[in-house]
């Protein structure tokens, strides 16, 4: 962007599960103890399932301690994943993260409930572990302007901004083709096919959705 090289990031995060080891625990099961009230505001009602008892965390925060003090109560809490997509300069400093955007953006879609996953239209189903989810981005420039096209695997559709200003990126449209628990759901990839490149002579989006098996190819029309 200009003379200046930016990274773009989508941030879905992810747990570590191998053979022998899973570090994925919901706070309710970690925090059998409770939290550290002198930490946690409200302790008491934060660890139910009402408030943060179902969120998913890591269970080996910090070096493979288990965040925990003598008394066996939870000191530190780490979900997973941002659930946003980060800009970041050449020297690897933030410059904009988009933070609840997205799950604020897709609260009342009227084709797929709330952070409802790739498999189901379980409202609520991805509110604990990642939200929707932001799993791959990519970047176009059409004239003067760039926009990134971040694709959600959860909740399904592909979120556009324009990063012209990495620093103020500005939210532009939202492309869900699901319906319910079906049609395009779990976006893995997408590319970008320029317009000189393009069969119809128009840049078009490509979109590989994984859990639907599907191919989503969308046009687009530039209005400026």
């Amino acid at each position: 962007m200009g003379s200046q090289t930016y990274l773009i990031t989508a941030n879905e995060g992810d747990a570590r599960e191998y053979t022998g080891f899973v570090e994925e625990a919901r706070v309710q099961a970690h925090c059998a103890l409770g939290l550290e009230p002198t930490l946690f505001a409200d302790a008491t009602n934060q660890v139910l399932d009402s408030n943060l008892g179902r969120l998913l965390i890591t269970s080996t925060p910090n070096g493979g301690s288990d965040g925990k003090n003598g008394a066996g109560r939870c000191t530190e809490l780490y979900s997973f994943g941002a659930r946003s997509f980060t800009i970041w300069n050449s020297n690897v400093s933030r410059v904009y993260d988009s933070g609840d955007e997205f799950e604020q953006r897709t609260q009342a879609l009227p084709n797929v409930l709330f952070n409802a996953s790739n498999t189901n239209n379980t409202l609520d189903s991805r509110s604990p572990s990642k939200g929707p989810e932001p799993e791959g981005v990519t970047v176009g420039t059409f004239g003067n302007k760039t926009f990134a096209f971040i694709g959600l695997e959860r909740v399904g559709g592909v979120m556009v901004y324009d990063v012209t200003n990495p620093s103020a990126p500005a939210y532009t449209t939202y492309l869900n083709t699901r319906t319910g628990a079906t049609g395009d759901r779990g976006p893995e990839g997408l590319t970008l096919i320029k317009a000189a490149q393009s069969p119809n002579g128009k840049p078009l989006l490509v979109v590989g959705n994984e859990s639907s098996g599907t191919t989503a190819v969308f046009q687009l029309n530039l209005t400026y």
